[in-house]
C-alpha cells in the first residue's frame, strides 16, 4: 500500500512499485483509528495538525516498511466515503474507466512536455491493460478499517489465483 503517491517502474511485462519514504502521514483522527494516541507522534509541519507514524522504529511490529521495489498486483481507487454503506465494496473497471481514473490520478502532468505525456498515456494503457484497477467504495466509517483490509485481502487473493 502507499501512502498518497506511489512511483510506478514499467517493467516488460509488468509494473513494480518503487519504495518511498518510511512515514504515514495521517490527520489526527486517522491517528486515533489505527494507532490510539497523537501525543507520541510529531506533526508533519508547525502550520498542519497532520501526524507522522515513522515506520522503521522498531518497537511498532504493526507497521512494516518495505524498503525495496515490488511488483505492482492491483490498483484500487478510492471512491467517495458513503455513509450509507454498512461495508466496503469492490467495483472491476472497464479499461476506458481505468484509463480515466488513472489519467486524473497521475501527478506532475504539467511539468512533462509531449513526447513525456505521450509516453505516460502509453504506459498507463499498458498498465491498465495488465493490472487490475479496481474502485474500492468504503462507508463513511474509520471503525471498519479491519474489514476494509479484510475485502482488499480477499480480492487480492482472488486476483492472484486468477493469474
Amino acid at each position: 500500500m502507499a501512502d498518497d503517491i506511489a512511483a510506478l517502474i514499467p517493467d516488460k511485462k509488468s509494473f513494480w512499485v518503487q519504495s518511498a519514504y518510511p512515514r504515514l502521514r495521517l490527520w489526527p483522527n486517522s491517528v486515533n483509528a489505527i494507532h490510539g494516541s497523537i501525543e507520541d507522534l510529531s506533526l508533519v509541519s508547525t502550520n498542519l495538525d497532520k501526524r507522522f507514524i515513522d515506520l522503521q522504529i522498531k518497537d511498532r511490529e504493526q507497521w512494516q516498511f518495505q524498503s525495496q521495489a515490488l511488483p505492482l498486483i492491483a490498483v484500487y481507487i478510492l471512491g467517495e466515503r458513503d455513509s450509507n454503506l454498512t461495508a466496503p465494496i469492490i467495483n472491476s473497471l472497464s479499461l476506458p474507466e481505468a484509463m480515466k481514473y488513472l489519467m486524473f490520478n497521475s501527478y506532475g502532468r504539467a511539468f512533462l512536455t509531449s513526447q513525456q505525456c505521450r509516453q505516460e498515456f502509453q504506459e498507463l494503457g499498458q498498465l491498465a491493460k495488465t493490472v487490475p484497477v479496481r474502485e474500492l467504495l468504503l462507508p463513511d466509517n474509520l471503525g471498519s478499517l479491519k474489514q476494509i483490509y479484510d475485502v482488499i485481502l480477499e480480492n487480492l487473493r482472488l486476483i492472484h489465483t486468477l493469474v
